[in-house]
C-alpha cells in the first residue's frame, strides 16, 4: 500500500465517508453561486430554442421561395445568412453551457453571445436597402433580445447594462459600415434617432431584470446565511445528505470546537406519516445517544430545533473511516486487529444493554475506526436511531421504517429480528459476529442476490466458517467465538457483551494488536483529514 499522503475526508457521522464540498465561487459576476450555477441550464435552453426557431424559419423559407428568384424578398439571402449565423452561435453556446467549465465562465460566454448575436441581427436588419429598414415605426427582434438577455445570463447590473449598450450599438455600427462600403445615402437625423433610440432605451431598461435578479439573489444568499447557522454552531461544509436529512461539518461560534451537525429535513414529497416517523426516530436517536458515556460511543453535544422547525443535534466530529470502507479499501484485517475493534464495540454495546437498550442496527458502516488524540484505531459506535427497549414491535409501531416491516440491515440481522420476535441484546451480538466475519474475510456471512433471500439465510442457513472463505489463516479460537455469535438460537450465543468481550480477550492464538502497530498502520495507510472551509 502506498504511503503517499492525500487529502482524506472527515467521517460523516451518518455512516460512510464523504468529501467536504469545496467552497463555491460565483466568479466575476459576484452573485451568489446558487443563482450563477443556474446560468448553464438557462443558456442551454435558450440555445436550443434559438436553434429550433431559426431552423424552422430556414426550412419555411426553402419551402416558400426555394433557392430564390422572382417573387422572393430582396433580403432573402441576408435573412438566411442571419439564421445560419444565429444557429452556429447558439450551437457554440450550447457546447459551452453543457461543458465542465465553471459557472462564471459560462456566464461570460453568454455575454459574448449577447453581443455577437446582436451583431448578426443588426447586420441583417440594417443593411441592404437600409432606408427601408430603419423606419421609426418598426422595432425588430433585436429589442427584446437586448432587454431580456440579463435574465438568461445573470451578472451584475453594471456588466448587464454595459453588454446591453454594446449590443444596441451594433445597429448604428452596421448601418455606418454598410453606408461607407456601399456608398449609400445617409439617412436623416429623424430616421436615425427614431430607429435606434428604442434600442438604447431597451439597453437602459435591461438594468431592470438585472437588478431584480440581483435582489432575488441577495435574498437567497441571506436565507442561505441564516441556514448556515444553527443555534450556537456555524455550518462550514456539508459532509453528506440523504433522503431525510443532512450532516454538516460545523464549529461552535464561541469555543471554535469542531462538531458534526445532523439535521433532519424530510423530502418535500414525504407523507405526513413519513415526516412524523423520521422526526420521532431522530429525536429518539438523540435522546438515547445523550444517555451513553462509553468512550466507544459517539458523543452528543446538543439537540434542538432550527428556526424553520427542522430538528438537529450536534455530535463530535470523527476523524477516521467506517469499518465497511476500511475493509473495502484495504482488505480484511488481521485477527488481532479484528479482536481489538470487536472488544471496543462490546464496551459501547454493554453500556447500552445495561440501560435496557438494544441497538438493532449494528453493522460495519456504523463503527468508526478513528484517530483520537494520540490514539489510533479508537472505535466509535454510532447511529442509535433504531434502538428499542427489547419489546416485540407492533405493526403500527413508529419505530418501524414501514408499517409492519422489521427494521435493521438485512446483511447483519439476527434470526429473531427476521421473524419478528423479541430483539434482546443477543441480537446485537449476532450482528457483531457478522461484523467480525466481515473484518476477517471481507465478505458478508450471507451474500445473497436479494435482501429477502439474505433474511431467509440468516433465519435458516448455517454459516460457512470464516476460515473457509478467507485467504489468510484465522485462529481456531477466534473462529469459534465468531460462529458462537452467529448461532441461530440466542441461547447458544454469548449471553452478554461482557461475556463476548471476555471470550475475545481469551483468544490467545491471534496475538496482540498494540498501539505501536496501530500507529504504524495509520502512518502508512491513512491520509490526513481534509480541512473544511466555509
Amino acid at each position: 500500500m502506498s504511503s503517499a499522503k492525500e487529502p482524506e475526508a472527515v467521517f460523516c457521522p451518518q455512516g460512510g465517508m464523504h468529501a467536504p464540498e469545496p467552497p463555491r465561487q460565483s466568479g466575476s459576476s459576484s452573485l451568489p453561486s446558487a443563482v450563477v450555477e443556474q446560468a448553464g441550464r438557462r443558456l442551454s435552453v435558450m440555445a436550443l430554442l434559438l436553434m429550433g426557431a431559426v431552423s424552422v424559419n430556414f426550412v419555411l423559407g426553402l419551402l416558400l421561395y426555394g433557392a430564390g428568384g422572382p417573387g422572393a424578398p430582396p433580403r432573402l439571402s441576408l435573412d438566411r445568412a442571419r439564421n445560419v449565423g444565429i444557429f452556429l452561435l447558439s450551437a457554440a453556446l450550447l457546447a459551452v453551457a453543457r461543458s465542465r467549465l465553471p459557472a462564471a465562465r459560462k456566464v461570460e460566454a453568454g455575454l459574448v453571445f449577447h453581443i455577437l448575436g446582436a451583431a448578426v441581427m443588426s447586420a441583417s436588419f440594417f443593411t441592404v436597402d437600409p432606408l427601408l429598414q430603419i423606419t421609426p415605426s418598426q422595432l425588430t427582434w433585436l429589442g427584446p433580445f437586448i432587454l431580456l438577455f440579463p435574465l438568461l445570463a445573470p451578472t451584475t447590473p453594471k456588466r448587464a447594462i454595459a453588454a446591453a449598450l454594446v449590443a444596441a450599438s451594433t445597429g448604428p455600427l452596421c448601418l455606418v459600415a454598410y453606408t461607407l462600403v456601399a456608398d449609400a445615402p445617409w439617412p436623416s437625423r429623424t430616421q436615425l434617432v427614431g430607429t435606434f433610440l428604442p434600442y438604447y432605451i431597451c439597453a437602459a431598461m435591461a438594468i431592470v431584470p438585472a437588478v431584480v435578479l440581483r435582489g432575488v439573489a441577495t435574498d437567497l444568499k441571506a436565507a442561505n446565511d441564516r441556514i448556515r447557522e444553527i443555534g450556537v454552531y456555524k455550518l462550514l461544509s456539508r459532509l453528506g445528505a440523504g433522503g431525510m436529512g443532512e450532516v454538516w461539518r460545523a464549529e461552535h461560534r464561541l469555543l471554535a470546537r469542531p462538531a458534526a451537525i445532523k439535521v433532519i429535513r424530510p423530502r418535500p414529497d414525504a407523507s405526513p406519516d413519513d415526516r412524523r416517523e423520521a422526526t420521532a426516530r431522530f429525536e429518539r436517536e438523540a435522546k438515547v445517544t445523550a444517555q451513553l458515556r462509553s468512550p466507544h460511543t459517539v458523543s452528543l453535544f446538543d439537540y434542538g430545533l432550527t428556526d424553520d422547525g427542522a430538528a438537529f443535534y450536534a455530535m463530535e466530529l470523527l476523524d477516521g473511516v467506517d469499518l465497511e470502507t476500511l475493509v473495502q479499501r484495504h482488505g480484511p484485517v488481521e485477527p488481532s486487529r479484528a479482536i481489538h475493534f470487536l472488544r471496543q464495540a462490546c464496551d459501547s454495546l454493554a453500556e447500552a444493554h445495561d440501560l435496557g437498550l438494544v441497538h438493532r442496527d449494528v453493522k460495519p458502516a456504523n463503527m468508526i475506526a478513528q484517530r483520537s488524540g494520540r490514539a489510533r484505531d479508537a472505535l466509535k459506535v454510532l447511529d442509535f436511531g433504531l434502538v428499542t427497549l427489547g419489546a416485540r414491535p407492533k405493526a403500527n409501531d413508529p419505530k418501524l421504517t414501514d408499517a409492519g416491516v422489521v427494521v435493521g440491515t438485512p446483511a447483519f440481522m439476527a434470526p429473531e429480528q427476521v421473524v419478528g420476535d423479541v430483539a434482546d441484546p443477543r441480537a446485537d451480538l449476532y450482528a457483531l459476529g457478522c461484523v467480525g466475519y466481515w473484518l476477517l474475510t471481507g465478505v458478508l456471512v450471507f451474500d445473497a442476490e436479494s435482501p429477502v433471500r439474505m433474511l431467509i439465510d440468516h433465519a435458516r442457513t448455517p454459516p460457512v466458517p470464516p476460515s473457509k472463505r478467507s485467504k489468510s489463516p484465522i485462529p481456531a479460537d477466534l473462529e469459534a467465538v465468531i460462529l458462537a455469535c452467529l448461532a441461530k438460537d440466542p441461547a447458544e450465543r454469548p449471553q452478554s457483551a461482557d461475556e463476548l468481550d471476555r471470550r475475545l480477550a481469551a483468544c490467545e492464538d491471534a496475538g496482540a494488536w498494540t498501539p505501536e502497530r496501530a500507529r504504524a498502520w495509520w502512518d502508512q495507510h491513512a491520509r490526513p483529514a481534509a480541512v473544511a472551509t466555509g
